[in-house]
């Protein structure tokens, strides 16, 4: 194993993947600019995922104790939503649906 402090994981440069946004600047516009940034390519990338699978895909449980997969497409969008509301960055009234939102 090599200097890091966390594990080898094959091939995989994990810092490259999923890079950690330094929170110490100078410049607070810039930062929320890449930080942005990093939301939408994240946010895209759990799309793309989605759309990897069939559309009756979307509807099975993998395992009973699941919910379908499409659950946790919706999920995701909804706790950002809500997320966004809690820090006031967002007004209730911007909700697009409240009773799927919740």
């Amino acid at each position: 194993m090599d200097s890091h402090s966390h594990e080898d994981h094959g091939d995989h440069d994990h810092d490259e993947l999923l890079p950690t946004i330094e929170l110490l600047v100078t410049n607070a516009q810039e930062k929320r600019a890449e930080i942005k940034k990093a939301f939408n390519e994240s946010f895209d990338l759990y799309e793309h995922l989605f759309n990897l699978v069939s559309d009756e895909a979307h509807f099975m449980r993998a395992d009973p104790l699941r919910h379908p997969l499409i659950f946790y497409h919706g999920h995701t969008a909804a706790f950002y939503i809500n997320k966004l509301i809690s820090a006031r960055v967002l007004k209730n009234t911007d909700r697009i649906n409240s009773e799927i939102e919740s």
